[in-house]
C-alpha cells in the first residue's frame, strides 16, 4: 500500500532520486558552471566555518549526506566521519565516492533517530535537511544527544526570503509535491535553534545574487570569480547579508 503521508512522500522522492544519476554529478560536480558555483560557493562557506574547528581523530557525523561531498571533505582533514541518509541510493553514492578514504563509514538510517551513543560526536552537520523532515525538533533533539560538551553543529536551510518561496508557489500552482516541509526565514530559524537548546555563534546567509538554472551552460571562469567576489562584498553589506538563499547557523548545546 502506498503511503500517501507527507513522510511516506518524502521518503518515495529520495529513495527515487538515489536511484537516478550520482547526486555530485548535478550539483557540486555538475558540467553546467553556473550550476556548480551555487554549490560550491555554499559549500565553500560552511568548510570557512567548520574546517578550523575540525581536529585530526575528530568524529563528525554527516546527516543527509547525499553524494558523501561533506563527508569525503572532512574525512581528508582527518576526521573521523560517519555519514548517513535515509535513502538508500544516497548511502551507495557517498560510498562509490568516499570509497577511497578508510575514515569514513556511511549508514542508512532517519535523522530523528541516529543510531549513535550519547555525546559521541565533535562535531555534527546538517546541510539542507531540516526542511525536509516532518518533526525537524526530534532531529535536532537527537544532534544535541550525541554531541559532546562543547561539541559543534552546523546547520543549513533555505530562506523563505530568497526563491524558495517562488519554487514553493510553482509546486501547489502545478500540483506536485514538494519536498521542502517546512519554511524558515533567517530570523526564524534562529529562533528554532535557541528555542531547542543551543547557543547561536554563527548567523548568516549565503547565496545573494540569482544563478540562471535549467540547460544555461559555461565554460567562463571569469563568472565564477566575479560571482563569488561578488558574493564575498555582499556579505558585509548589513541588512542585505540577511537575505542569502541559504541561512547558515553554527551553535553549541546550551
Amino acid at each position: 500500500m502506498t503511503d500517501n503521508s507527507p513522510a511516506g512522500k518524502l521518503f518515495s522522492h529520495y529513495e527515487q532520486a538515489g536511484e537516478e544519476p550520482p547526486v555530485l554529478e548535478k550539483t557540486y560536480l555538475s558540467t553546467n558552471v553556473l550550476a556548480r558555483m551555487l554549490w560550491q560557493r555554499r559549500a565553500r562557506e560552511i568548510f570557512r566555518l567548520l574546517l578550523p574547528l575540525v581536529k585530526k581523530g575528530d568524529t563528525v557525523i554527516d546527516i543527509g549526506c547525499g553524494g558523501g561531498w561533506y563527508s569525503k571533505r572532512f574525512a581528508e582533514e582527518g576526521a573521523r566521519v560517519i555519514a548517513t541518509d535515509i535513502a538508500s541510493g544516497y548511502v551507495r553514492q557517498t560510498r562509490a565516492y568516499c570509497r577511497d578514504v578508510e575514515s569514513v563509514a556511511v549508514v542508512q538510517c532517519d535523522a530523528a533517530n541516529l543510531p549513535f551513543a550519547d555525546k559521541s560526536a565533535s562535531v555534527v552537520i546538517i546541510s539542507e535537511v531540516l526542511e525536509h523532515l516532518v518533526s525537524p525538533e526530534q532531529a535536532v533533539a537527537d544532534i544535541k544527544r550525541v554531541l559532546k560538551n562543547g561539541g559543534e553543529v552546523l546547520m543549513s536551510v533555505p530562506s523563505m526570503l530568497n526563491i524558495e518561496l517562488a519554487a514553493r508557489l510553482m509546486a501547489k500552482m502545478r500540483g506536485e509535491f514538494y519536498e521542502h516541509l517546512q519554511s524558515y526565514t533567517p530570523w526564524s530559524f534562529r529562533r528554532f535553534a535557541s528555542n531547542n537548546g543551543f547557543r547561536v555563534r554563527h548567523f548568516g546567509t549565503c547565496l545573494f545574487l540569482p544563478i540562471p538554472w535549467g540547460r544555461l551552460h559555461s565554460r567562463i571562469k571569469a563568472i565564477e570569480k566575479v560571482y563569488n567576489f561578488t558574493e564575498n562584498i555582499i556579505a558585509f553589506v548589513p541588512g542585505v547579508n540577511r537575505l542569502g538563499r541559504t541561512i547558515i547557523i553554527l551553535a553549541q548545546v546550551e
